[in-house]
């Protein structure tokens, strides 16, 4: 015997964040953070007073963390970092907790011109921006200096946009997340070693999802732009490139003129488990016990998903992956190099779907349940185009979409080239009907129809 749910959402229901910004094995939902020099300087917000202080040296891990938290406990809305020092006394990690609302919870700025490890390994991490979220919570990061360990800014108190640049040298990884847009920017003079990655990459950007209950019935996901942009290297001291990946699953971009192994632009799998950005409703009408019908319309709509990397004329990667749910696109300028790994552009990771069911009841006993369901692959987009004097070294070309897949090469490719495209609509009609005691099937009727839509593939080689 199953009893009704009357299919109510709960009116107090309010828009929930995922917490889950991970980068790899690490949650960023820890509060941690960032480094600073001798005098911390305290940008004042409004009603505050400039403060600057105080004159630890900052020739150690521990004294540099003691002028950070010194400096953090003062109330602003803004703090700026400026390290200059040289600092090689032991393992460890400097970083920045603000201590709470408005301590921090503003924009956090932080600029390295000074030397962070050497002989010992010290990672410095920016771990959120206070106790909230909102939009105004900002960082904006830069290393002009050395750091012999890892980078990171990413957290849930980063609802607003993320910037972390490199123009000198990371020795480990480079990492930036947020719920806003995320850039990391590898400068023309910046090399990421790749000495440690994470997960497999070196260099990440991530830009995570919201999502949005306020409305009974309607689940909305969304998420900002993920951008890398490698003007430098992402390769260790024998110049072996490393891999990078930008991931959202609203856009995921990759511009690469410098130096890397595979680079991967998904707009897929957000933080490697998720899905692109989408609508889902579930909507039941409700009723009382002693009604005998309800309809409950279900249906999901993806809004995001687009993948897209740009090799430049000076670019050389190992690899090209892009991955989207509305359009996968690669572009590889004239005197660019891809690798043997070749490029993939795939589009055909989504389907919309809709499910209207009808619901008979005897007292709170369903007795009769009608379903018509109807599925549609997403009509999405998937473009190569390699430009004159541009080499795909090895590898090869596909490009797939569920609605128009297409390549152009003027360049040299070695490898097959495939274009592909998969389009349909599935729609399915089932009835069930069961007594009241033993819920035994009587009758289960189904229909259905498969209606292939034509794709457009092309090739000019």
């Amino acid at each position: 015997m199953t009893t009704r749910d009357t299919g109510t959402a709960n009116p107090t229901a309010r828009r929930l964040r995922q917490t889950s910004l991970l980068l790899g094995a690490a949650a960023a939902a820890t509060a941690a953070g960032l480094a600073m020099p001798a005098l911390a300087t305290i940008t004042p917000g409004p009603g505050t007073v400039a403060v600057v202080g105080p004159p630890v040296p900052a020739d150690t891990v521990a004294n540099m963390n003691l002028a950070i938290v010194a400096a953090t406990t003062v109330p602003s809305l803004v703090v700026t970092l400026n390290s200059t020092a040289a600092i090689d006394d032991a393992n460890g990690t400097i970083t920045i907790s603000p201590a709470g609302a408005g301590k921090g919870d503003g924009a956090i700025s932080f600029t390295n011109d000074g030397a962070i490890g050497g002989t010992k390994i010290i990672d410095v991490d920016v771990n959120g921006a206070g106790a909230a979220a909102g939009a105004t919570n900002t960082a904006t990061v830069v290393n002009n200096g050395t750091i012999n360990g890892h980078l990171k800014v990413a957290g849930p108190g980063f609802g607003g946009n993320v910037n972390v640049t490199n123009n000198g040298s990371v020795n480990h990884w480079l990492a930036g997340g947020g719920y806003g847009d995320v850039t990391v920017t590898v400068g023309a003079a910046g090399n990421v070693r790749g000495d440690t990655l994470l997960g497999t990459d070196a260099v990440i950007a991530r830009a995570a999802q919201t999502v949005d209950v306020s409305v009974p019935g309607v689940t909305k996901t969304t998420s900002g732009t993920a951008t890398v942009n490698l003007d430098g290297k992402v390769a260790d001291g024998a110049a072996v490139g490393k891999n990078v990946l930008a991931d959202s699953g609203n856009a995921a971009v990759i511009n690469a003129n410098g130096l890397a192994g595979t680079v991967k632009a998904d707009a897929v799998n957000a933080f490697g488990t998720g899905d692109s950005d989408r609508t889902d409703t579930s909507k039941g009408v409700a009723s009382a016990f002693n009604d005998t019908k309800r309809t409950v319309d279900n249906s999901t709509t993806y809004t995001g998903g687009k993948a897209a990397v740009n090799v430049g004329a000076t670019g050389n990667v190992a690899g090209v992956i892009a991955l989207g749910t509305l359009s996968a696109d690669v572009k590889v300028a004239g005197g660019g190099t891809v690798g043997t790994g070749g490029i993939n552009a795939d589009a055909t990771n989504g389907t919309n779907s809709t499910l209207t069911r009808d619901e008979t009841y005897t007292a709170a006993t369903l007795v009769k349940q009608v379903d018509v369901q109807t599925a549609s692959t997403v009509a999405s987009t998937a473009t190569v185009d390699v430009g004159s004097k541009a080499t795909v070294a090895g590898g090869g070309i596909t490009a797939s979409a569920g609605g128009t897949a297409d390549v152009k090469t003027a360049g040299t490719v070695t490898g097959n080239v495939n274009v592909t495209t998969a389009g349909g609509t599935i729609e399915s009609t089932q009835t069930q009907t069961w007594e009241d005691v033993s819920f035994a099937p009587l009758t289960d009727n189904l229909k259905g129809s498969i209606t292939n839509k034509a794709g457009l593939a092309s090739a000019t080689v």
